[in-house]
């Protein structure tokens, strides 16, 4: 071998081992940064003509695991979406009330029993008869506050799905840019890895919004398809399109346009059919949509049950008027029920501030003026009502309950939900973590395995210059002769 072949051939080990260090360094470096994908070189034995040229760097590649990645992103998304529901029916038990908790519909009717009770042991005390009108108050004053939080969880949903549609529209776009980059750097024979780690990063977040498979692309260019087979991104990415309902009315139940839905290159996506569901959109969707709506039809529901037993019971008001607890001041109409948590009204006929008075609660709303002599007849009838067994309007699950048990029935239905959400979120959360460590395994930086590998790059890069040293001496006695 002459002088100069052993020359190159140690510039080329070299050179390799260079790059070697690089690379790894690299990889200790962002040892930590989400998303980083472990480098390595690949290395080949170069020759010409049978001629060996030493050492030379094929390519670097950047550690891929697309089995693992995709069971990740699975359970990320899925996770994601349990929290965030999770999180909602927390707000949706809290407006209705736990079971037990003494300012749940329950207890709240049973403070009513009690003071029809009490006020049918002594039918002419105004003290119980103020107590009676004040505990009525306290259960409008209840449902009004249940419809307004529900509405509040609705609004926030809302506000979370025009946050992720944003979101989503703007990552599909850099997504979209990222792939040409990539084409035009790899045709260009340079390092596209930190490219793809950006890429990958942008999926993930569109993952979390909206479950995605990814379809490789020639050009190492990507489409995205949810997984309901919702075209996210192939040539261009897809025209996302919501529309924010800041305010949106009890009554509306997603009819007439009413709150928002969202449209894919014009087309309205229906969400209850899942094609984009499975991420936080989903799940914003599920309790703006399906979670709140159901415990507002269920305080709607409780709310025309009491007060259509209050109407019935009491046999001196006229047919159409309304009871103690009426519809904006109107009776209790079956077919509008909607929206009637919010509207529920005490009978300015023994409301105090609206200028009624108490007596009507012993006597009846029908009576013109206070009866000679005070009976128990009304409030026992009163009480009866609410405690016999009866079925609700729909809202309510199907079943013969009186008053109390209907509301606990509701109680127990929102906890219930709320119970298999966080049992959901834990199991989602397990997973992810599970497959999230199995991913930084196959994919991620084993920092003690880098530092054993620069170990083995220092000792070559050594044994490389340790030949040119000798070259060197040998050069230098060659020039002397």
């Amino acid at each position: 071998m002459s002088l100069s072949a052993a020359l190159n051939l140690s510039l080329s080990g070299l050179t390799a081992s260079a790059r070697a260090a690089a690379t790894t360094s690299e990889n200790i470096a962002n040892a930590a940064t989400p998303g980083y994908g472990r480098r390595s070189i690949d290395q080949v034995s170069g020759a010409e003509n049978g001629v060996s040229l030493g050492v030379q760097v094929r390519e670097i590649t950047r550690a891929e695991a697309p089995v693992l990645t995709q069971l990740r992103r699975d359970a990320d998304a899925d996770a994601a979406a349990s929290d965030l529901r999770q999180q909602g029916l927390i707000n949706v038990e809290r407006a209705i009330g736990k079971p037990g908790d003494v300012t749940a519909f329950p207890a709240q009717i049973a403070a009513l029993e009690s003071a029809f009770a009490a006020l049918a042991a002594t039918p002419e005390s105004a003290s119980l008869q103020t107590a009676v009108a004040n505990q009525l108050s306290l259960l409008v004053q209840r449902f009004h506050a249940a419809e307004e939080q529900l509405g509040t969880v609705r609004e926030s949903a809302d506000r979370q799905i025009a946050t992720a549609v944003a979101t989503l529209g703007d990552s599909l776009q850099r997504i979209s840019d990222l792939n040409i980059q990539i084409t035009a750097f790899q045709s260009s024979g340079r390092d596209v890895g930190t490219l793809l780690d950006q890429r990958d990063g942008l999926i993930d977040t569109v993952n979390r919004i909206v479950p995605v498979q990814v379809v490789p692309r020639e050009g190492e260019q990507v489409s995205l398809y949810s997984t309901g087979g919702v075209v996210l991104l192939d040539t261009r990415p897809a025209t996302l399109s919501f529309t924010p309902t800041p305010t949106i009315p009890s009554e509306a139940r997603g009819d007439g346009g009413i709150p928002a839905s969202l449209l894919v290159n014009g087309r309205e996506i229906d969400m209850t059919r899942g094609t984009l569901g499975g991420g936080t959109l989903g799940a914003a969707f599920a309790l703006r949509d399906e979670d709140a709506v159901v415990a507002l039809a269920g305080i709607d529901a409780l709310a025309a049950d009491i007060a259509t037993r209050l109407e019935a019971a009491d046999t001196t008001r006229a047919a159409t008027a309304p009871g103690l607890l009426a519809d904006r001041n109107s009776a209790i109409n079956l077919n509008a029920v909607a929206g009637l948590a919010g509207r529920l009204t005490l009978n300015p006929l023994v409301d105090v501030s609206e200028g009624g008075a108490l007596w009507r609660l012993r006597d009846g709303l029908g009576t013109a003026a206070p009866q000679p002599s005070a009976t128990a007849r009304l409030p026992n009838a009163l009480l009866q009502s609410l405690r016999e067994a009866a079925t609700a309007p729909d809202g309510l699950p199907d079943a013969a309950k009186d008053s109390a048990g209907h509301a606990a029935q509701l109680a127990n239905m929102i906890t219930g939900k709320r119970l298999a959400s966080e049992d959901a979120s834990t199991a989602a959360s397990a997973g992810l973590a599970t497959l999230s460590a199995e991913e930084r395994d196959a994919v991620g930086v084993n920092t003690d395995t880098e530092l054993q590998t620069l170990l083995s790059i220092e000792a070559a890069y050594e044994a490389n210059a340790r030949v040119l040293s000798v070259l060197r001496t040998l050069y230098d006695t060659l020039l002397e002769i």
